[in-house]
């Protein structure tokens, strides 16, 4: 019995995890995602915050994230409300953080306001250190100090 236990345990998703399959990717921390019901949901990825699409850099940030995401099935954890409605989540492909990946990679920032989390914070002074991605700019600037300026 506590064998069929473990082996249930070790194979079902937290509690608040969602499965889905990634449909179009809109920019480097957003996309839409087919429920299994086939509804349609828009997600933005939680905890960072990648260049908007005419901003430098963001054109390759979207493209990082078609390559990690569209087509696949992703598990949403985490899953939260934003302050516009939008569906916030932790996205996995298997057991990869693809947020986290987001800024390993250097394709996204931290979003400080929203995650203070010291591995994100790490990964993102790595990325910055080995100047990799949006870190081979001299001064990148941040996204959030870009959509003030810009009107958005």
């Amino acid at each position: 019995m506590l064998v069929v236990l473990c082996f249930q345990a070790a194979c079902t998703t937290p509690a608040n995890a969602t499965i889905c399959t990634v449909i179009k990717v809109a920019d480097g921390d957003s996309f839409t995602c087919k429920m299994k019901s086939g509804k349609k949901q828009f997600i933005r990825m939680s905890g960072i915050d990648a260049p908007e699409i005419k901003q430098a850099y963001g054109k390759n940030a979207r493209n990082a994230l078609k390559t990690a995401l569209l087509g696949k099935k992703v598990r949403l954890e985490n899953i939260s409300q934003d302050r516009y409605g939008r569906t916030l989540a932790t996205v996995y492909v298997g057991n990869e953080d693809q947020n986290l990946n987001m800024v390993k990679q250097g394709h996204a920032w931290v979003y400080r306001r929203y995650n203070t989390q010291p591995h994100y914070i790490e990964a993102e002074k790595n990325a910055q250190q080995q100047k990799i991605g949006l870190w081979q700019k001299k001064n990148p600037v941040y996204p959030e100090d870009w959509r003030r300026k810009n009107g958005h």
